[in-house]
C-alpha cells in the first residue's frame, strides 16, 4: 500500500482542521441557548402553568388571578409595591444625580475615597439597611430616644411605608451614583470649553451640556431603582410593618400559608411591571445610542475650574451621604457587641458587661447561623466560578462566531431576559423546575438535585447572569478583531486563539464578573428562600430566621460578617485584577 504523499496529508490536516472547528463553532453556540432555554424559559413556564391550577392540583385555568384582583388585602401589596419602588426610586436617584456630579465635576478632596464609601451598600445583605434603620429609628432607636434620655426624640414612624421608602432609596443611591457617574464621564470638555466661550453661564452649560448627555443615565437609573425596590425583599421584611409589598406576600403565601398556587400567581404578576421596565429600558438605551456624541481620538475631559460655593455644598452633601452609608454598617456592628441593646447603655455596669461578643456564637441562637456563613462562602465560590465560565461561554458565542445568527440571538434574548425576572420569581419557579418528579412522562434528570446546593448555585448564577454578561461582552466587543483575523490566516483553531489570546486579555473583566457574583451570591435572600435545606442553609436566609425569631442583634452579627467577607474578597479580587492588567501591559 502505498503512503499518501505530502499534499495528501496537508489536505487531510486541513479538513480535519475545518471539521474540528465547525464542531467546536457548534458545540459552543448551541450549549449556551440549550442550557439558558432550561434554567431562564423553562421555570418560567412552569411557574406560569402552577399558577393556573388550584393547590390540589387540577386546572382553573385564570381563577387563581381572578381571586387576588377581587381581593382588597391582597391588591393593597401591589399598589403599595408600586408607590414605594416609585418614590424611592425618585429620592434615591436625585440623591445620585448630586453625588455622581460631586465626584466627577468638582474639585473634592478624597473624591475615591468618598466613591468607596457612598457604594458601601452594594457589599451588605438588604436586611443590614433595614436592620440599621430600626436601631436609629426604631422604636428604642438612637433618634427616637434622642441616645437614651439625653436628647429630646424623635420618632419618624418608620414600621410602615416611611421605613420601606427610606431603606428603599438609600439601597438606590449606589448603582445609580455608578449609572450617572459613567454618563457624566462621557461628557466632551471640548463641548463645555465651546459653550462658555458664547458666554453661557453656569445654568446654561448644565441645560445644554451636562444634562443632554446625563439624562440616559438618570432614566436608566429610575428605571433600575424602580425594579430594584419592587422586587427587594430584605428590608421590607424588616421595616415593613403592617404595610405588605409583593415580595413580601409571596413568602407568605409559599412559606407562611403553603400556598404554593396563590405564590405563583402572585410571583407572576410582579413580571409584568418589572418586563415593562426592562423594555422600556431597552428602549432608552437605543435612544441613548442613536442620539450620543462619540468620543474620538481628540475628546478631552471636562476641565473643572475653581469654585469654593460648589465645592462647599457639594461637599457637604457627600459628607451627610457618606456617613449615611457608613452607619449602614456601622450601627449594626455596634449593635452586635452590646451585651443587651438597648438596655447595657443606660450608663450602669463595666465594660465588660455592656460589652460582649456572644452575639457572633450562633450555637446559642435558633438558627445556624456558623455553618450558614460557611455554606454562604463556598456556595457564592462555586456561584462565581461556574458564572463565570458560563457567562464567558455565551458572550464569546455571541459576540465572536459568525454563523448560527438566529440561534446567537436567541442566546442574547435568554441572556438578558434574568434582568425582568425578580430573584423571588427565580427561586420559587426553581421548586417547580427541581422538585417535578416527570416532564411530559419523562423522569426529570434535575429531581435528583433538589435538596442539595446545586439549586442555588443555578438560581444565583441565573439571577446575575445578565449584568455579568453585558460586562463580558462589553470586554470582549472591545478586543481588537485583527487577533482574530490574522490566526484565521494563518490556520490557528478558534478554540486555541480563544484560550491563548481572547481569554488572557478578557481575564480584568472576568475577575471583576466572578467578585460580582461572589457578592451578590452573598448577599442575595430572595432567589433561595425556597430553595435551602438544613445542610445547605446560606448566612442571608439565616438573617431572616434570625430576624423572625427576635434575635435582632445576633441577625445583625450575621449581616456584618457577610459585609466582611464581600469586602475583603472584593479587596483580594482588585488586588489580582491590577496584577492582571500590569502583567497584560508588559506583556
Amino acid at each position: 500500500m502505498s503512503r499518501p504523499n505530502v499534499s495528501e496529508q496537508v489536505n487531510r490536516e486541513e479538513y480535519l482542521a475545518r471539521w474540528g472547528e465547525r464542531i467546536f463553532e457548534r458545540i459552543i453556540g448551541t450549549l449556551p441557548v440549550v442550557v439558558l432555554g432550561m434554567f431562564v424559559a423553562l421555570p418560567v413556564l412552569l411557574l406560569v402553568e402552577r399558577s393556573l391550577r388550584a393547590e390540589t392540583g387540577e386546572w382553573v385555568g385564570w381563577a387563581n388571578y381572578a381571586r387576588y384582583f377581587s381581593s382588597a388585602s391582597l391588591m393593597s401589596a401591589a399598589v403599595n409595591s408600586v408607590l414605594t419602588a416609585g418614590l424611592a426610586s425618585v429620592i434615591g436617584v436625585g440623591v445620585a444625580f448630586v453625588l455622581a456630579y460631586a465626584l466627577v465635576r468638582s474639585r473634592l478632596w478624597g473624591r475615591g475615597v468618598w466613591r468607596q464609601v457612598l457604594l458601601i451598600p452594594l457589599y451588605a445583605p438588604t436586611m443590614l439597611v433595614g436592620l440599621a434603620l430600626v436601631y436609629v429609628f426604631g422604636r428604642q432607636g438612637l433618634v427616637t430616644q434622642g441616645l437614651f434620655g439625653r436628647l429630646p426624640g424623635v420618632d419618624i414612624g418608620l414600621y410602615g411605608f416611611v421605613g420601606i421608602v427610606i431603606a428603599e432609596a438609600l439601597m438606590v443611591v449606589a448603582p445609580a451614583t455608578l449609572m450617572i457617574s459613567n454618563a457624566l464621564l462621557g461628557i466632551d470638555g471640548r463641548l463645555d470649553e465651546a459653550a462658555r466661550s458664547m458666554g453661557a453661564g453656569p445654568l446654561r452649560r448644565f441645560m445644554s451640556v451636562t444634562w443632554p448627555a446625563a439624562k440616559f443615565g438618570v432614566l436608566g437609573g429610575l428605571l433600575a431603582g424602580f425594579v430594584l425596590c419592587f422586587t427587594d425583599f430584605g428590608a421590607p421584611k424588616v421595616v415593613g410593618g403592617m404595610t405588605t409589598v409583593l415580595p413580601v406576600q409571596v413568602y407568605q403565601q409559599v412559606v407562611g400559608q403553603q400556598n404554593l398556587a396563590m405564590g405563583s400567581t402572585v410571583a407572576v404578576l410582579m413580571l409584568v411591571p418589572v418586563v415593562a421596565c426592562f423594555a422600556l429600558r431597552q428602549a432608552l438605551q437605543r435612544s441613548a445610542r442613536a442620539g450620543e456624541v462619540t468620543l474620538d481620538g481628540r475628546s478631552v475631559p471636562i476641565r473643572t475650574r475653581p469654585s469654593r460655593l460648589r465645592d462647599a455644598l457639594l461637599g457637604l452633601a457627600v459628607l451627610v451621604a457618606g456617613v449615611a452609608m457608613l452607619l449602614v454598617v456601622a450601627v449594626p456592628a455596634f449593635v452586635s457587641v452590646v451585651n443587651n441593646w438597648p438596655y447595657s447603655l443606660s450608663g450602669k455596669g463595666t465594660w465588660a458587661s455592656v460589652f460582649t461578643l456572644r452575639h457572633f456564637d450562633f450555637s446559642e441562637t435558633s438558627a445556624v447561623g456558623g455553618s450558614a456563613l460557611w455554606n454562604s462562602v463556598w456556595i457564592a465560590a462555586v456561584s462565581a466560578v461556574v458564572g463565570t465560565v458560563a457567562v464567558f461561554v455565551t458572550a464569546y458565542a455571541v459576540e465572536k462566531l459568525r454563523g448560527m445568527g438566529a440561534v446567537r440571538s436567541a442566546s442574547h434574548v435568554l441572556a438578558m431576559a434574568p434582568l425582568a425576572m425578580p430573584g423571588l420569581v427565580i427561586g420559587l419557579a426553581y421548586v417547580f423546575l427541581f422538585n417535578r418528579p416527570e416532564f411530559l412522562g419523562v423522569a426529570n434528570p434535575l429531581s435528583g438535585f433538589y435538596g442539595t446546593a446545586v439549586p442555588l448555585v443555578v438560581a444565583n448564577v441565573i439571577h446575575f447572569f445578565s449584568v455579568a454578561y453585558l460586562t463580558t461582552l462589553v470586554a470582549l466587543r472591545q478586543q481588537d478583531r485583527a487577533f482574530e483575523e490574522v490566526g484565521a490566516s494563518m490556520g490557528v483553531p478558534r478554540w486555541r486563539l480563544m484560550g491563548t489570546v481572547t481569554l488572557p486579555v478578557s481575564l480584568p473583566a472576568l475577575i471583576d464578573v466572578a467578585t460580582y457574583l461572589f457578592v451578590n451570591s452573598m448577599c442575595t435572600v430572595s432567589a433561595v428562600i425556597f430553595l435551602y435545606s438544613p445542610g445547605t442553609i446560606t448566612a442571608s436566609v439565616a438573617v431572616v430566621g434570625l430576624e423572625d425569631a427576635g434575635e435582632q442583634q445576633a441577625a445583625a452579627a450575621l449581616c456584618v460578617l457577610i459585609f466582611g467577607v464581600n469586602v475583603t474578597v472584593a479587596a483580594v479580587a482588585q488586588g489580582v485584577r491590577a496584577l492582571a492588567v500590569r502583567v497584560r501591559t508588559v506583556d
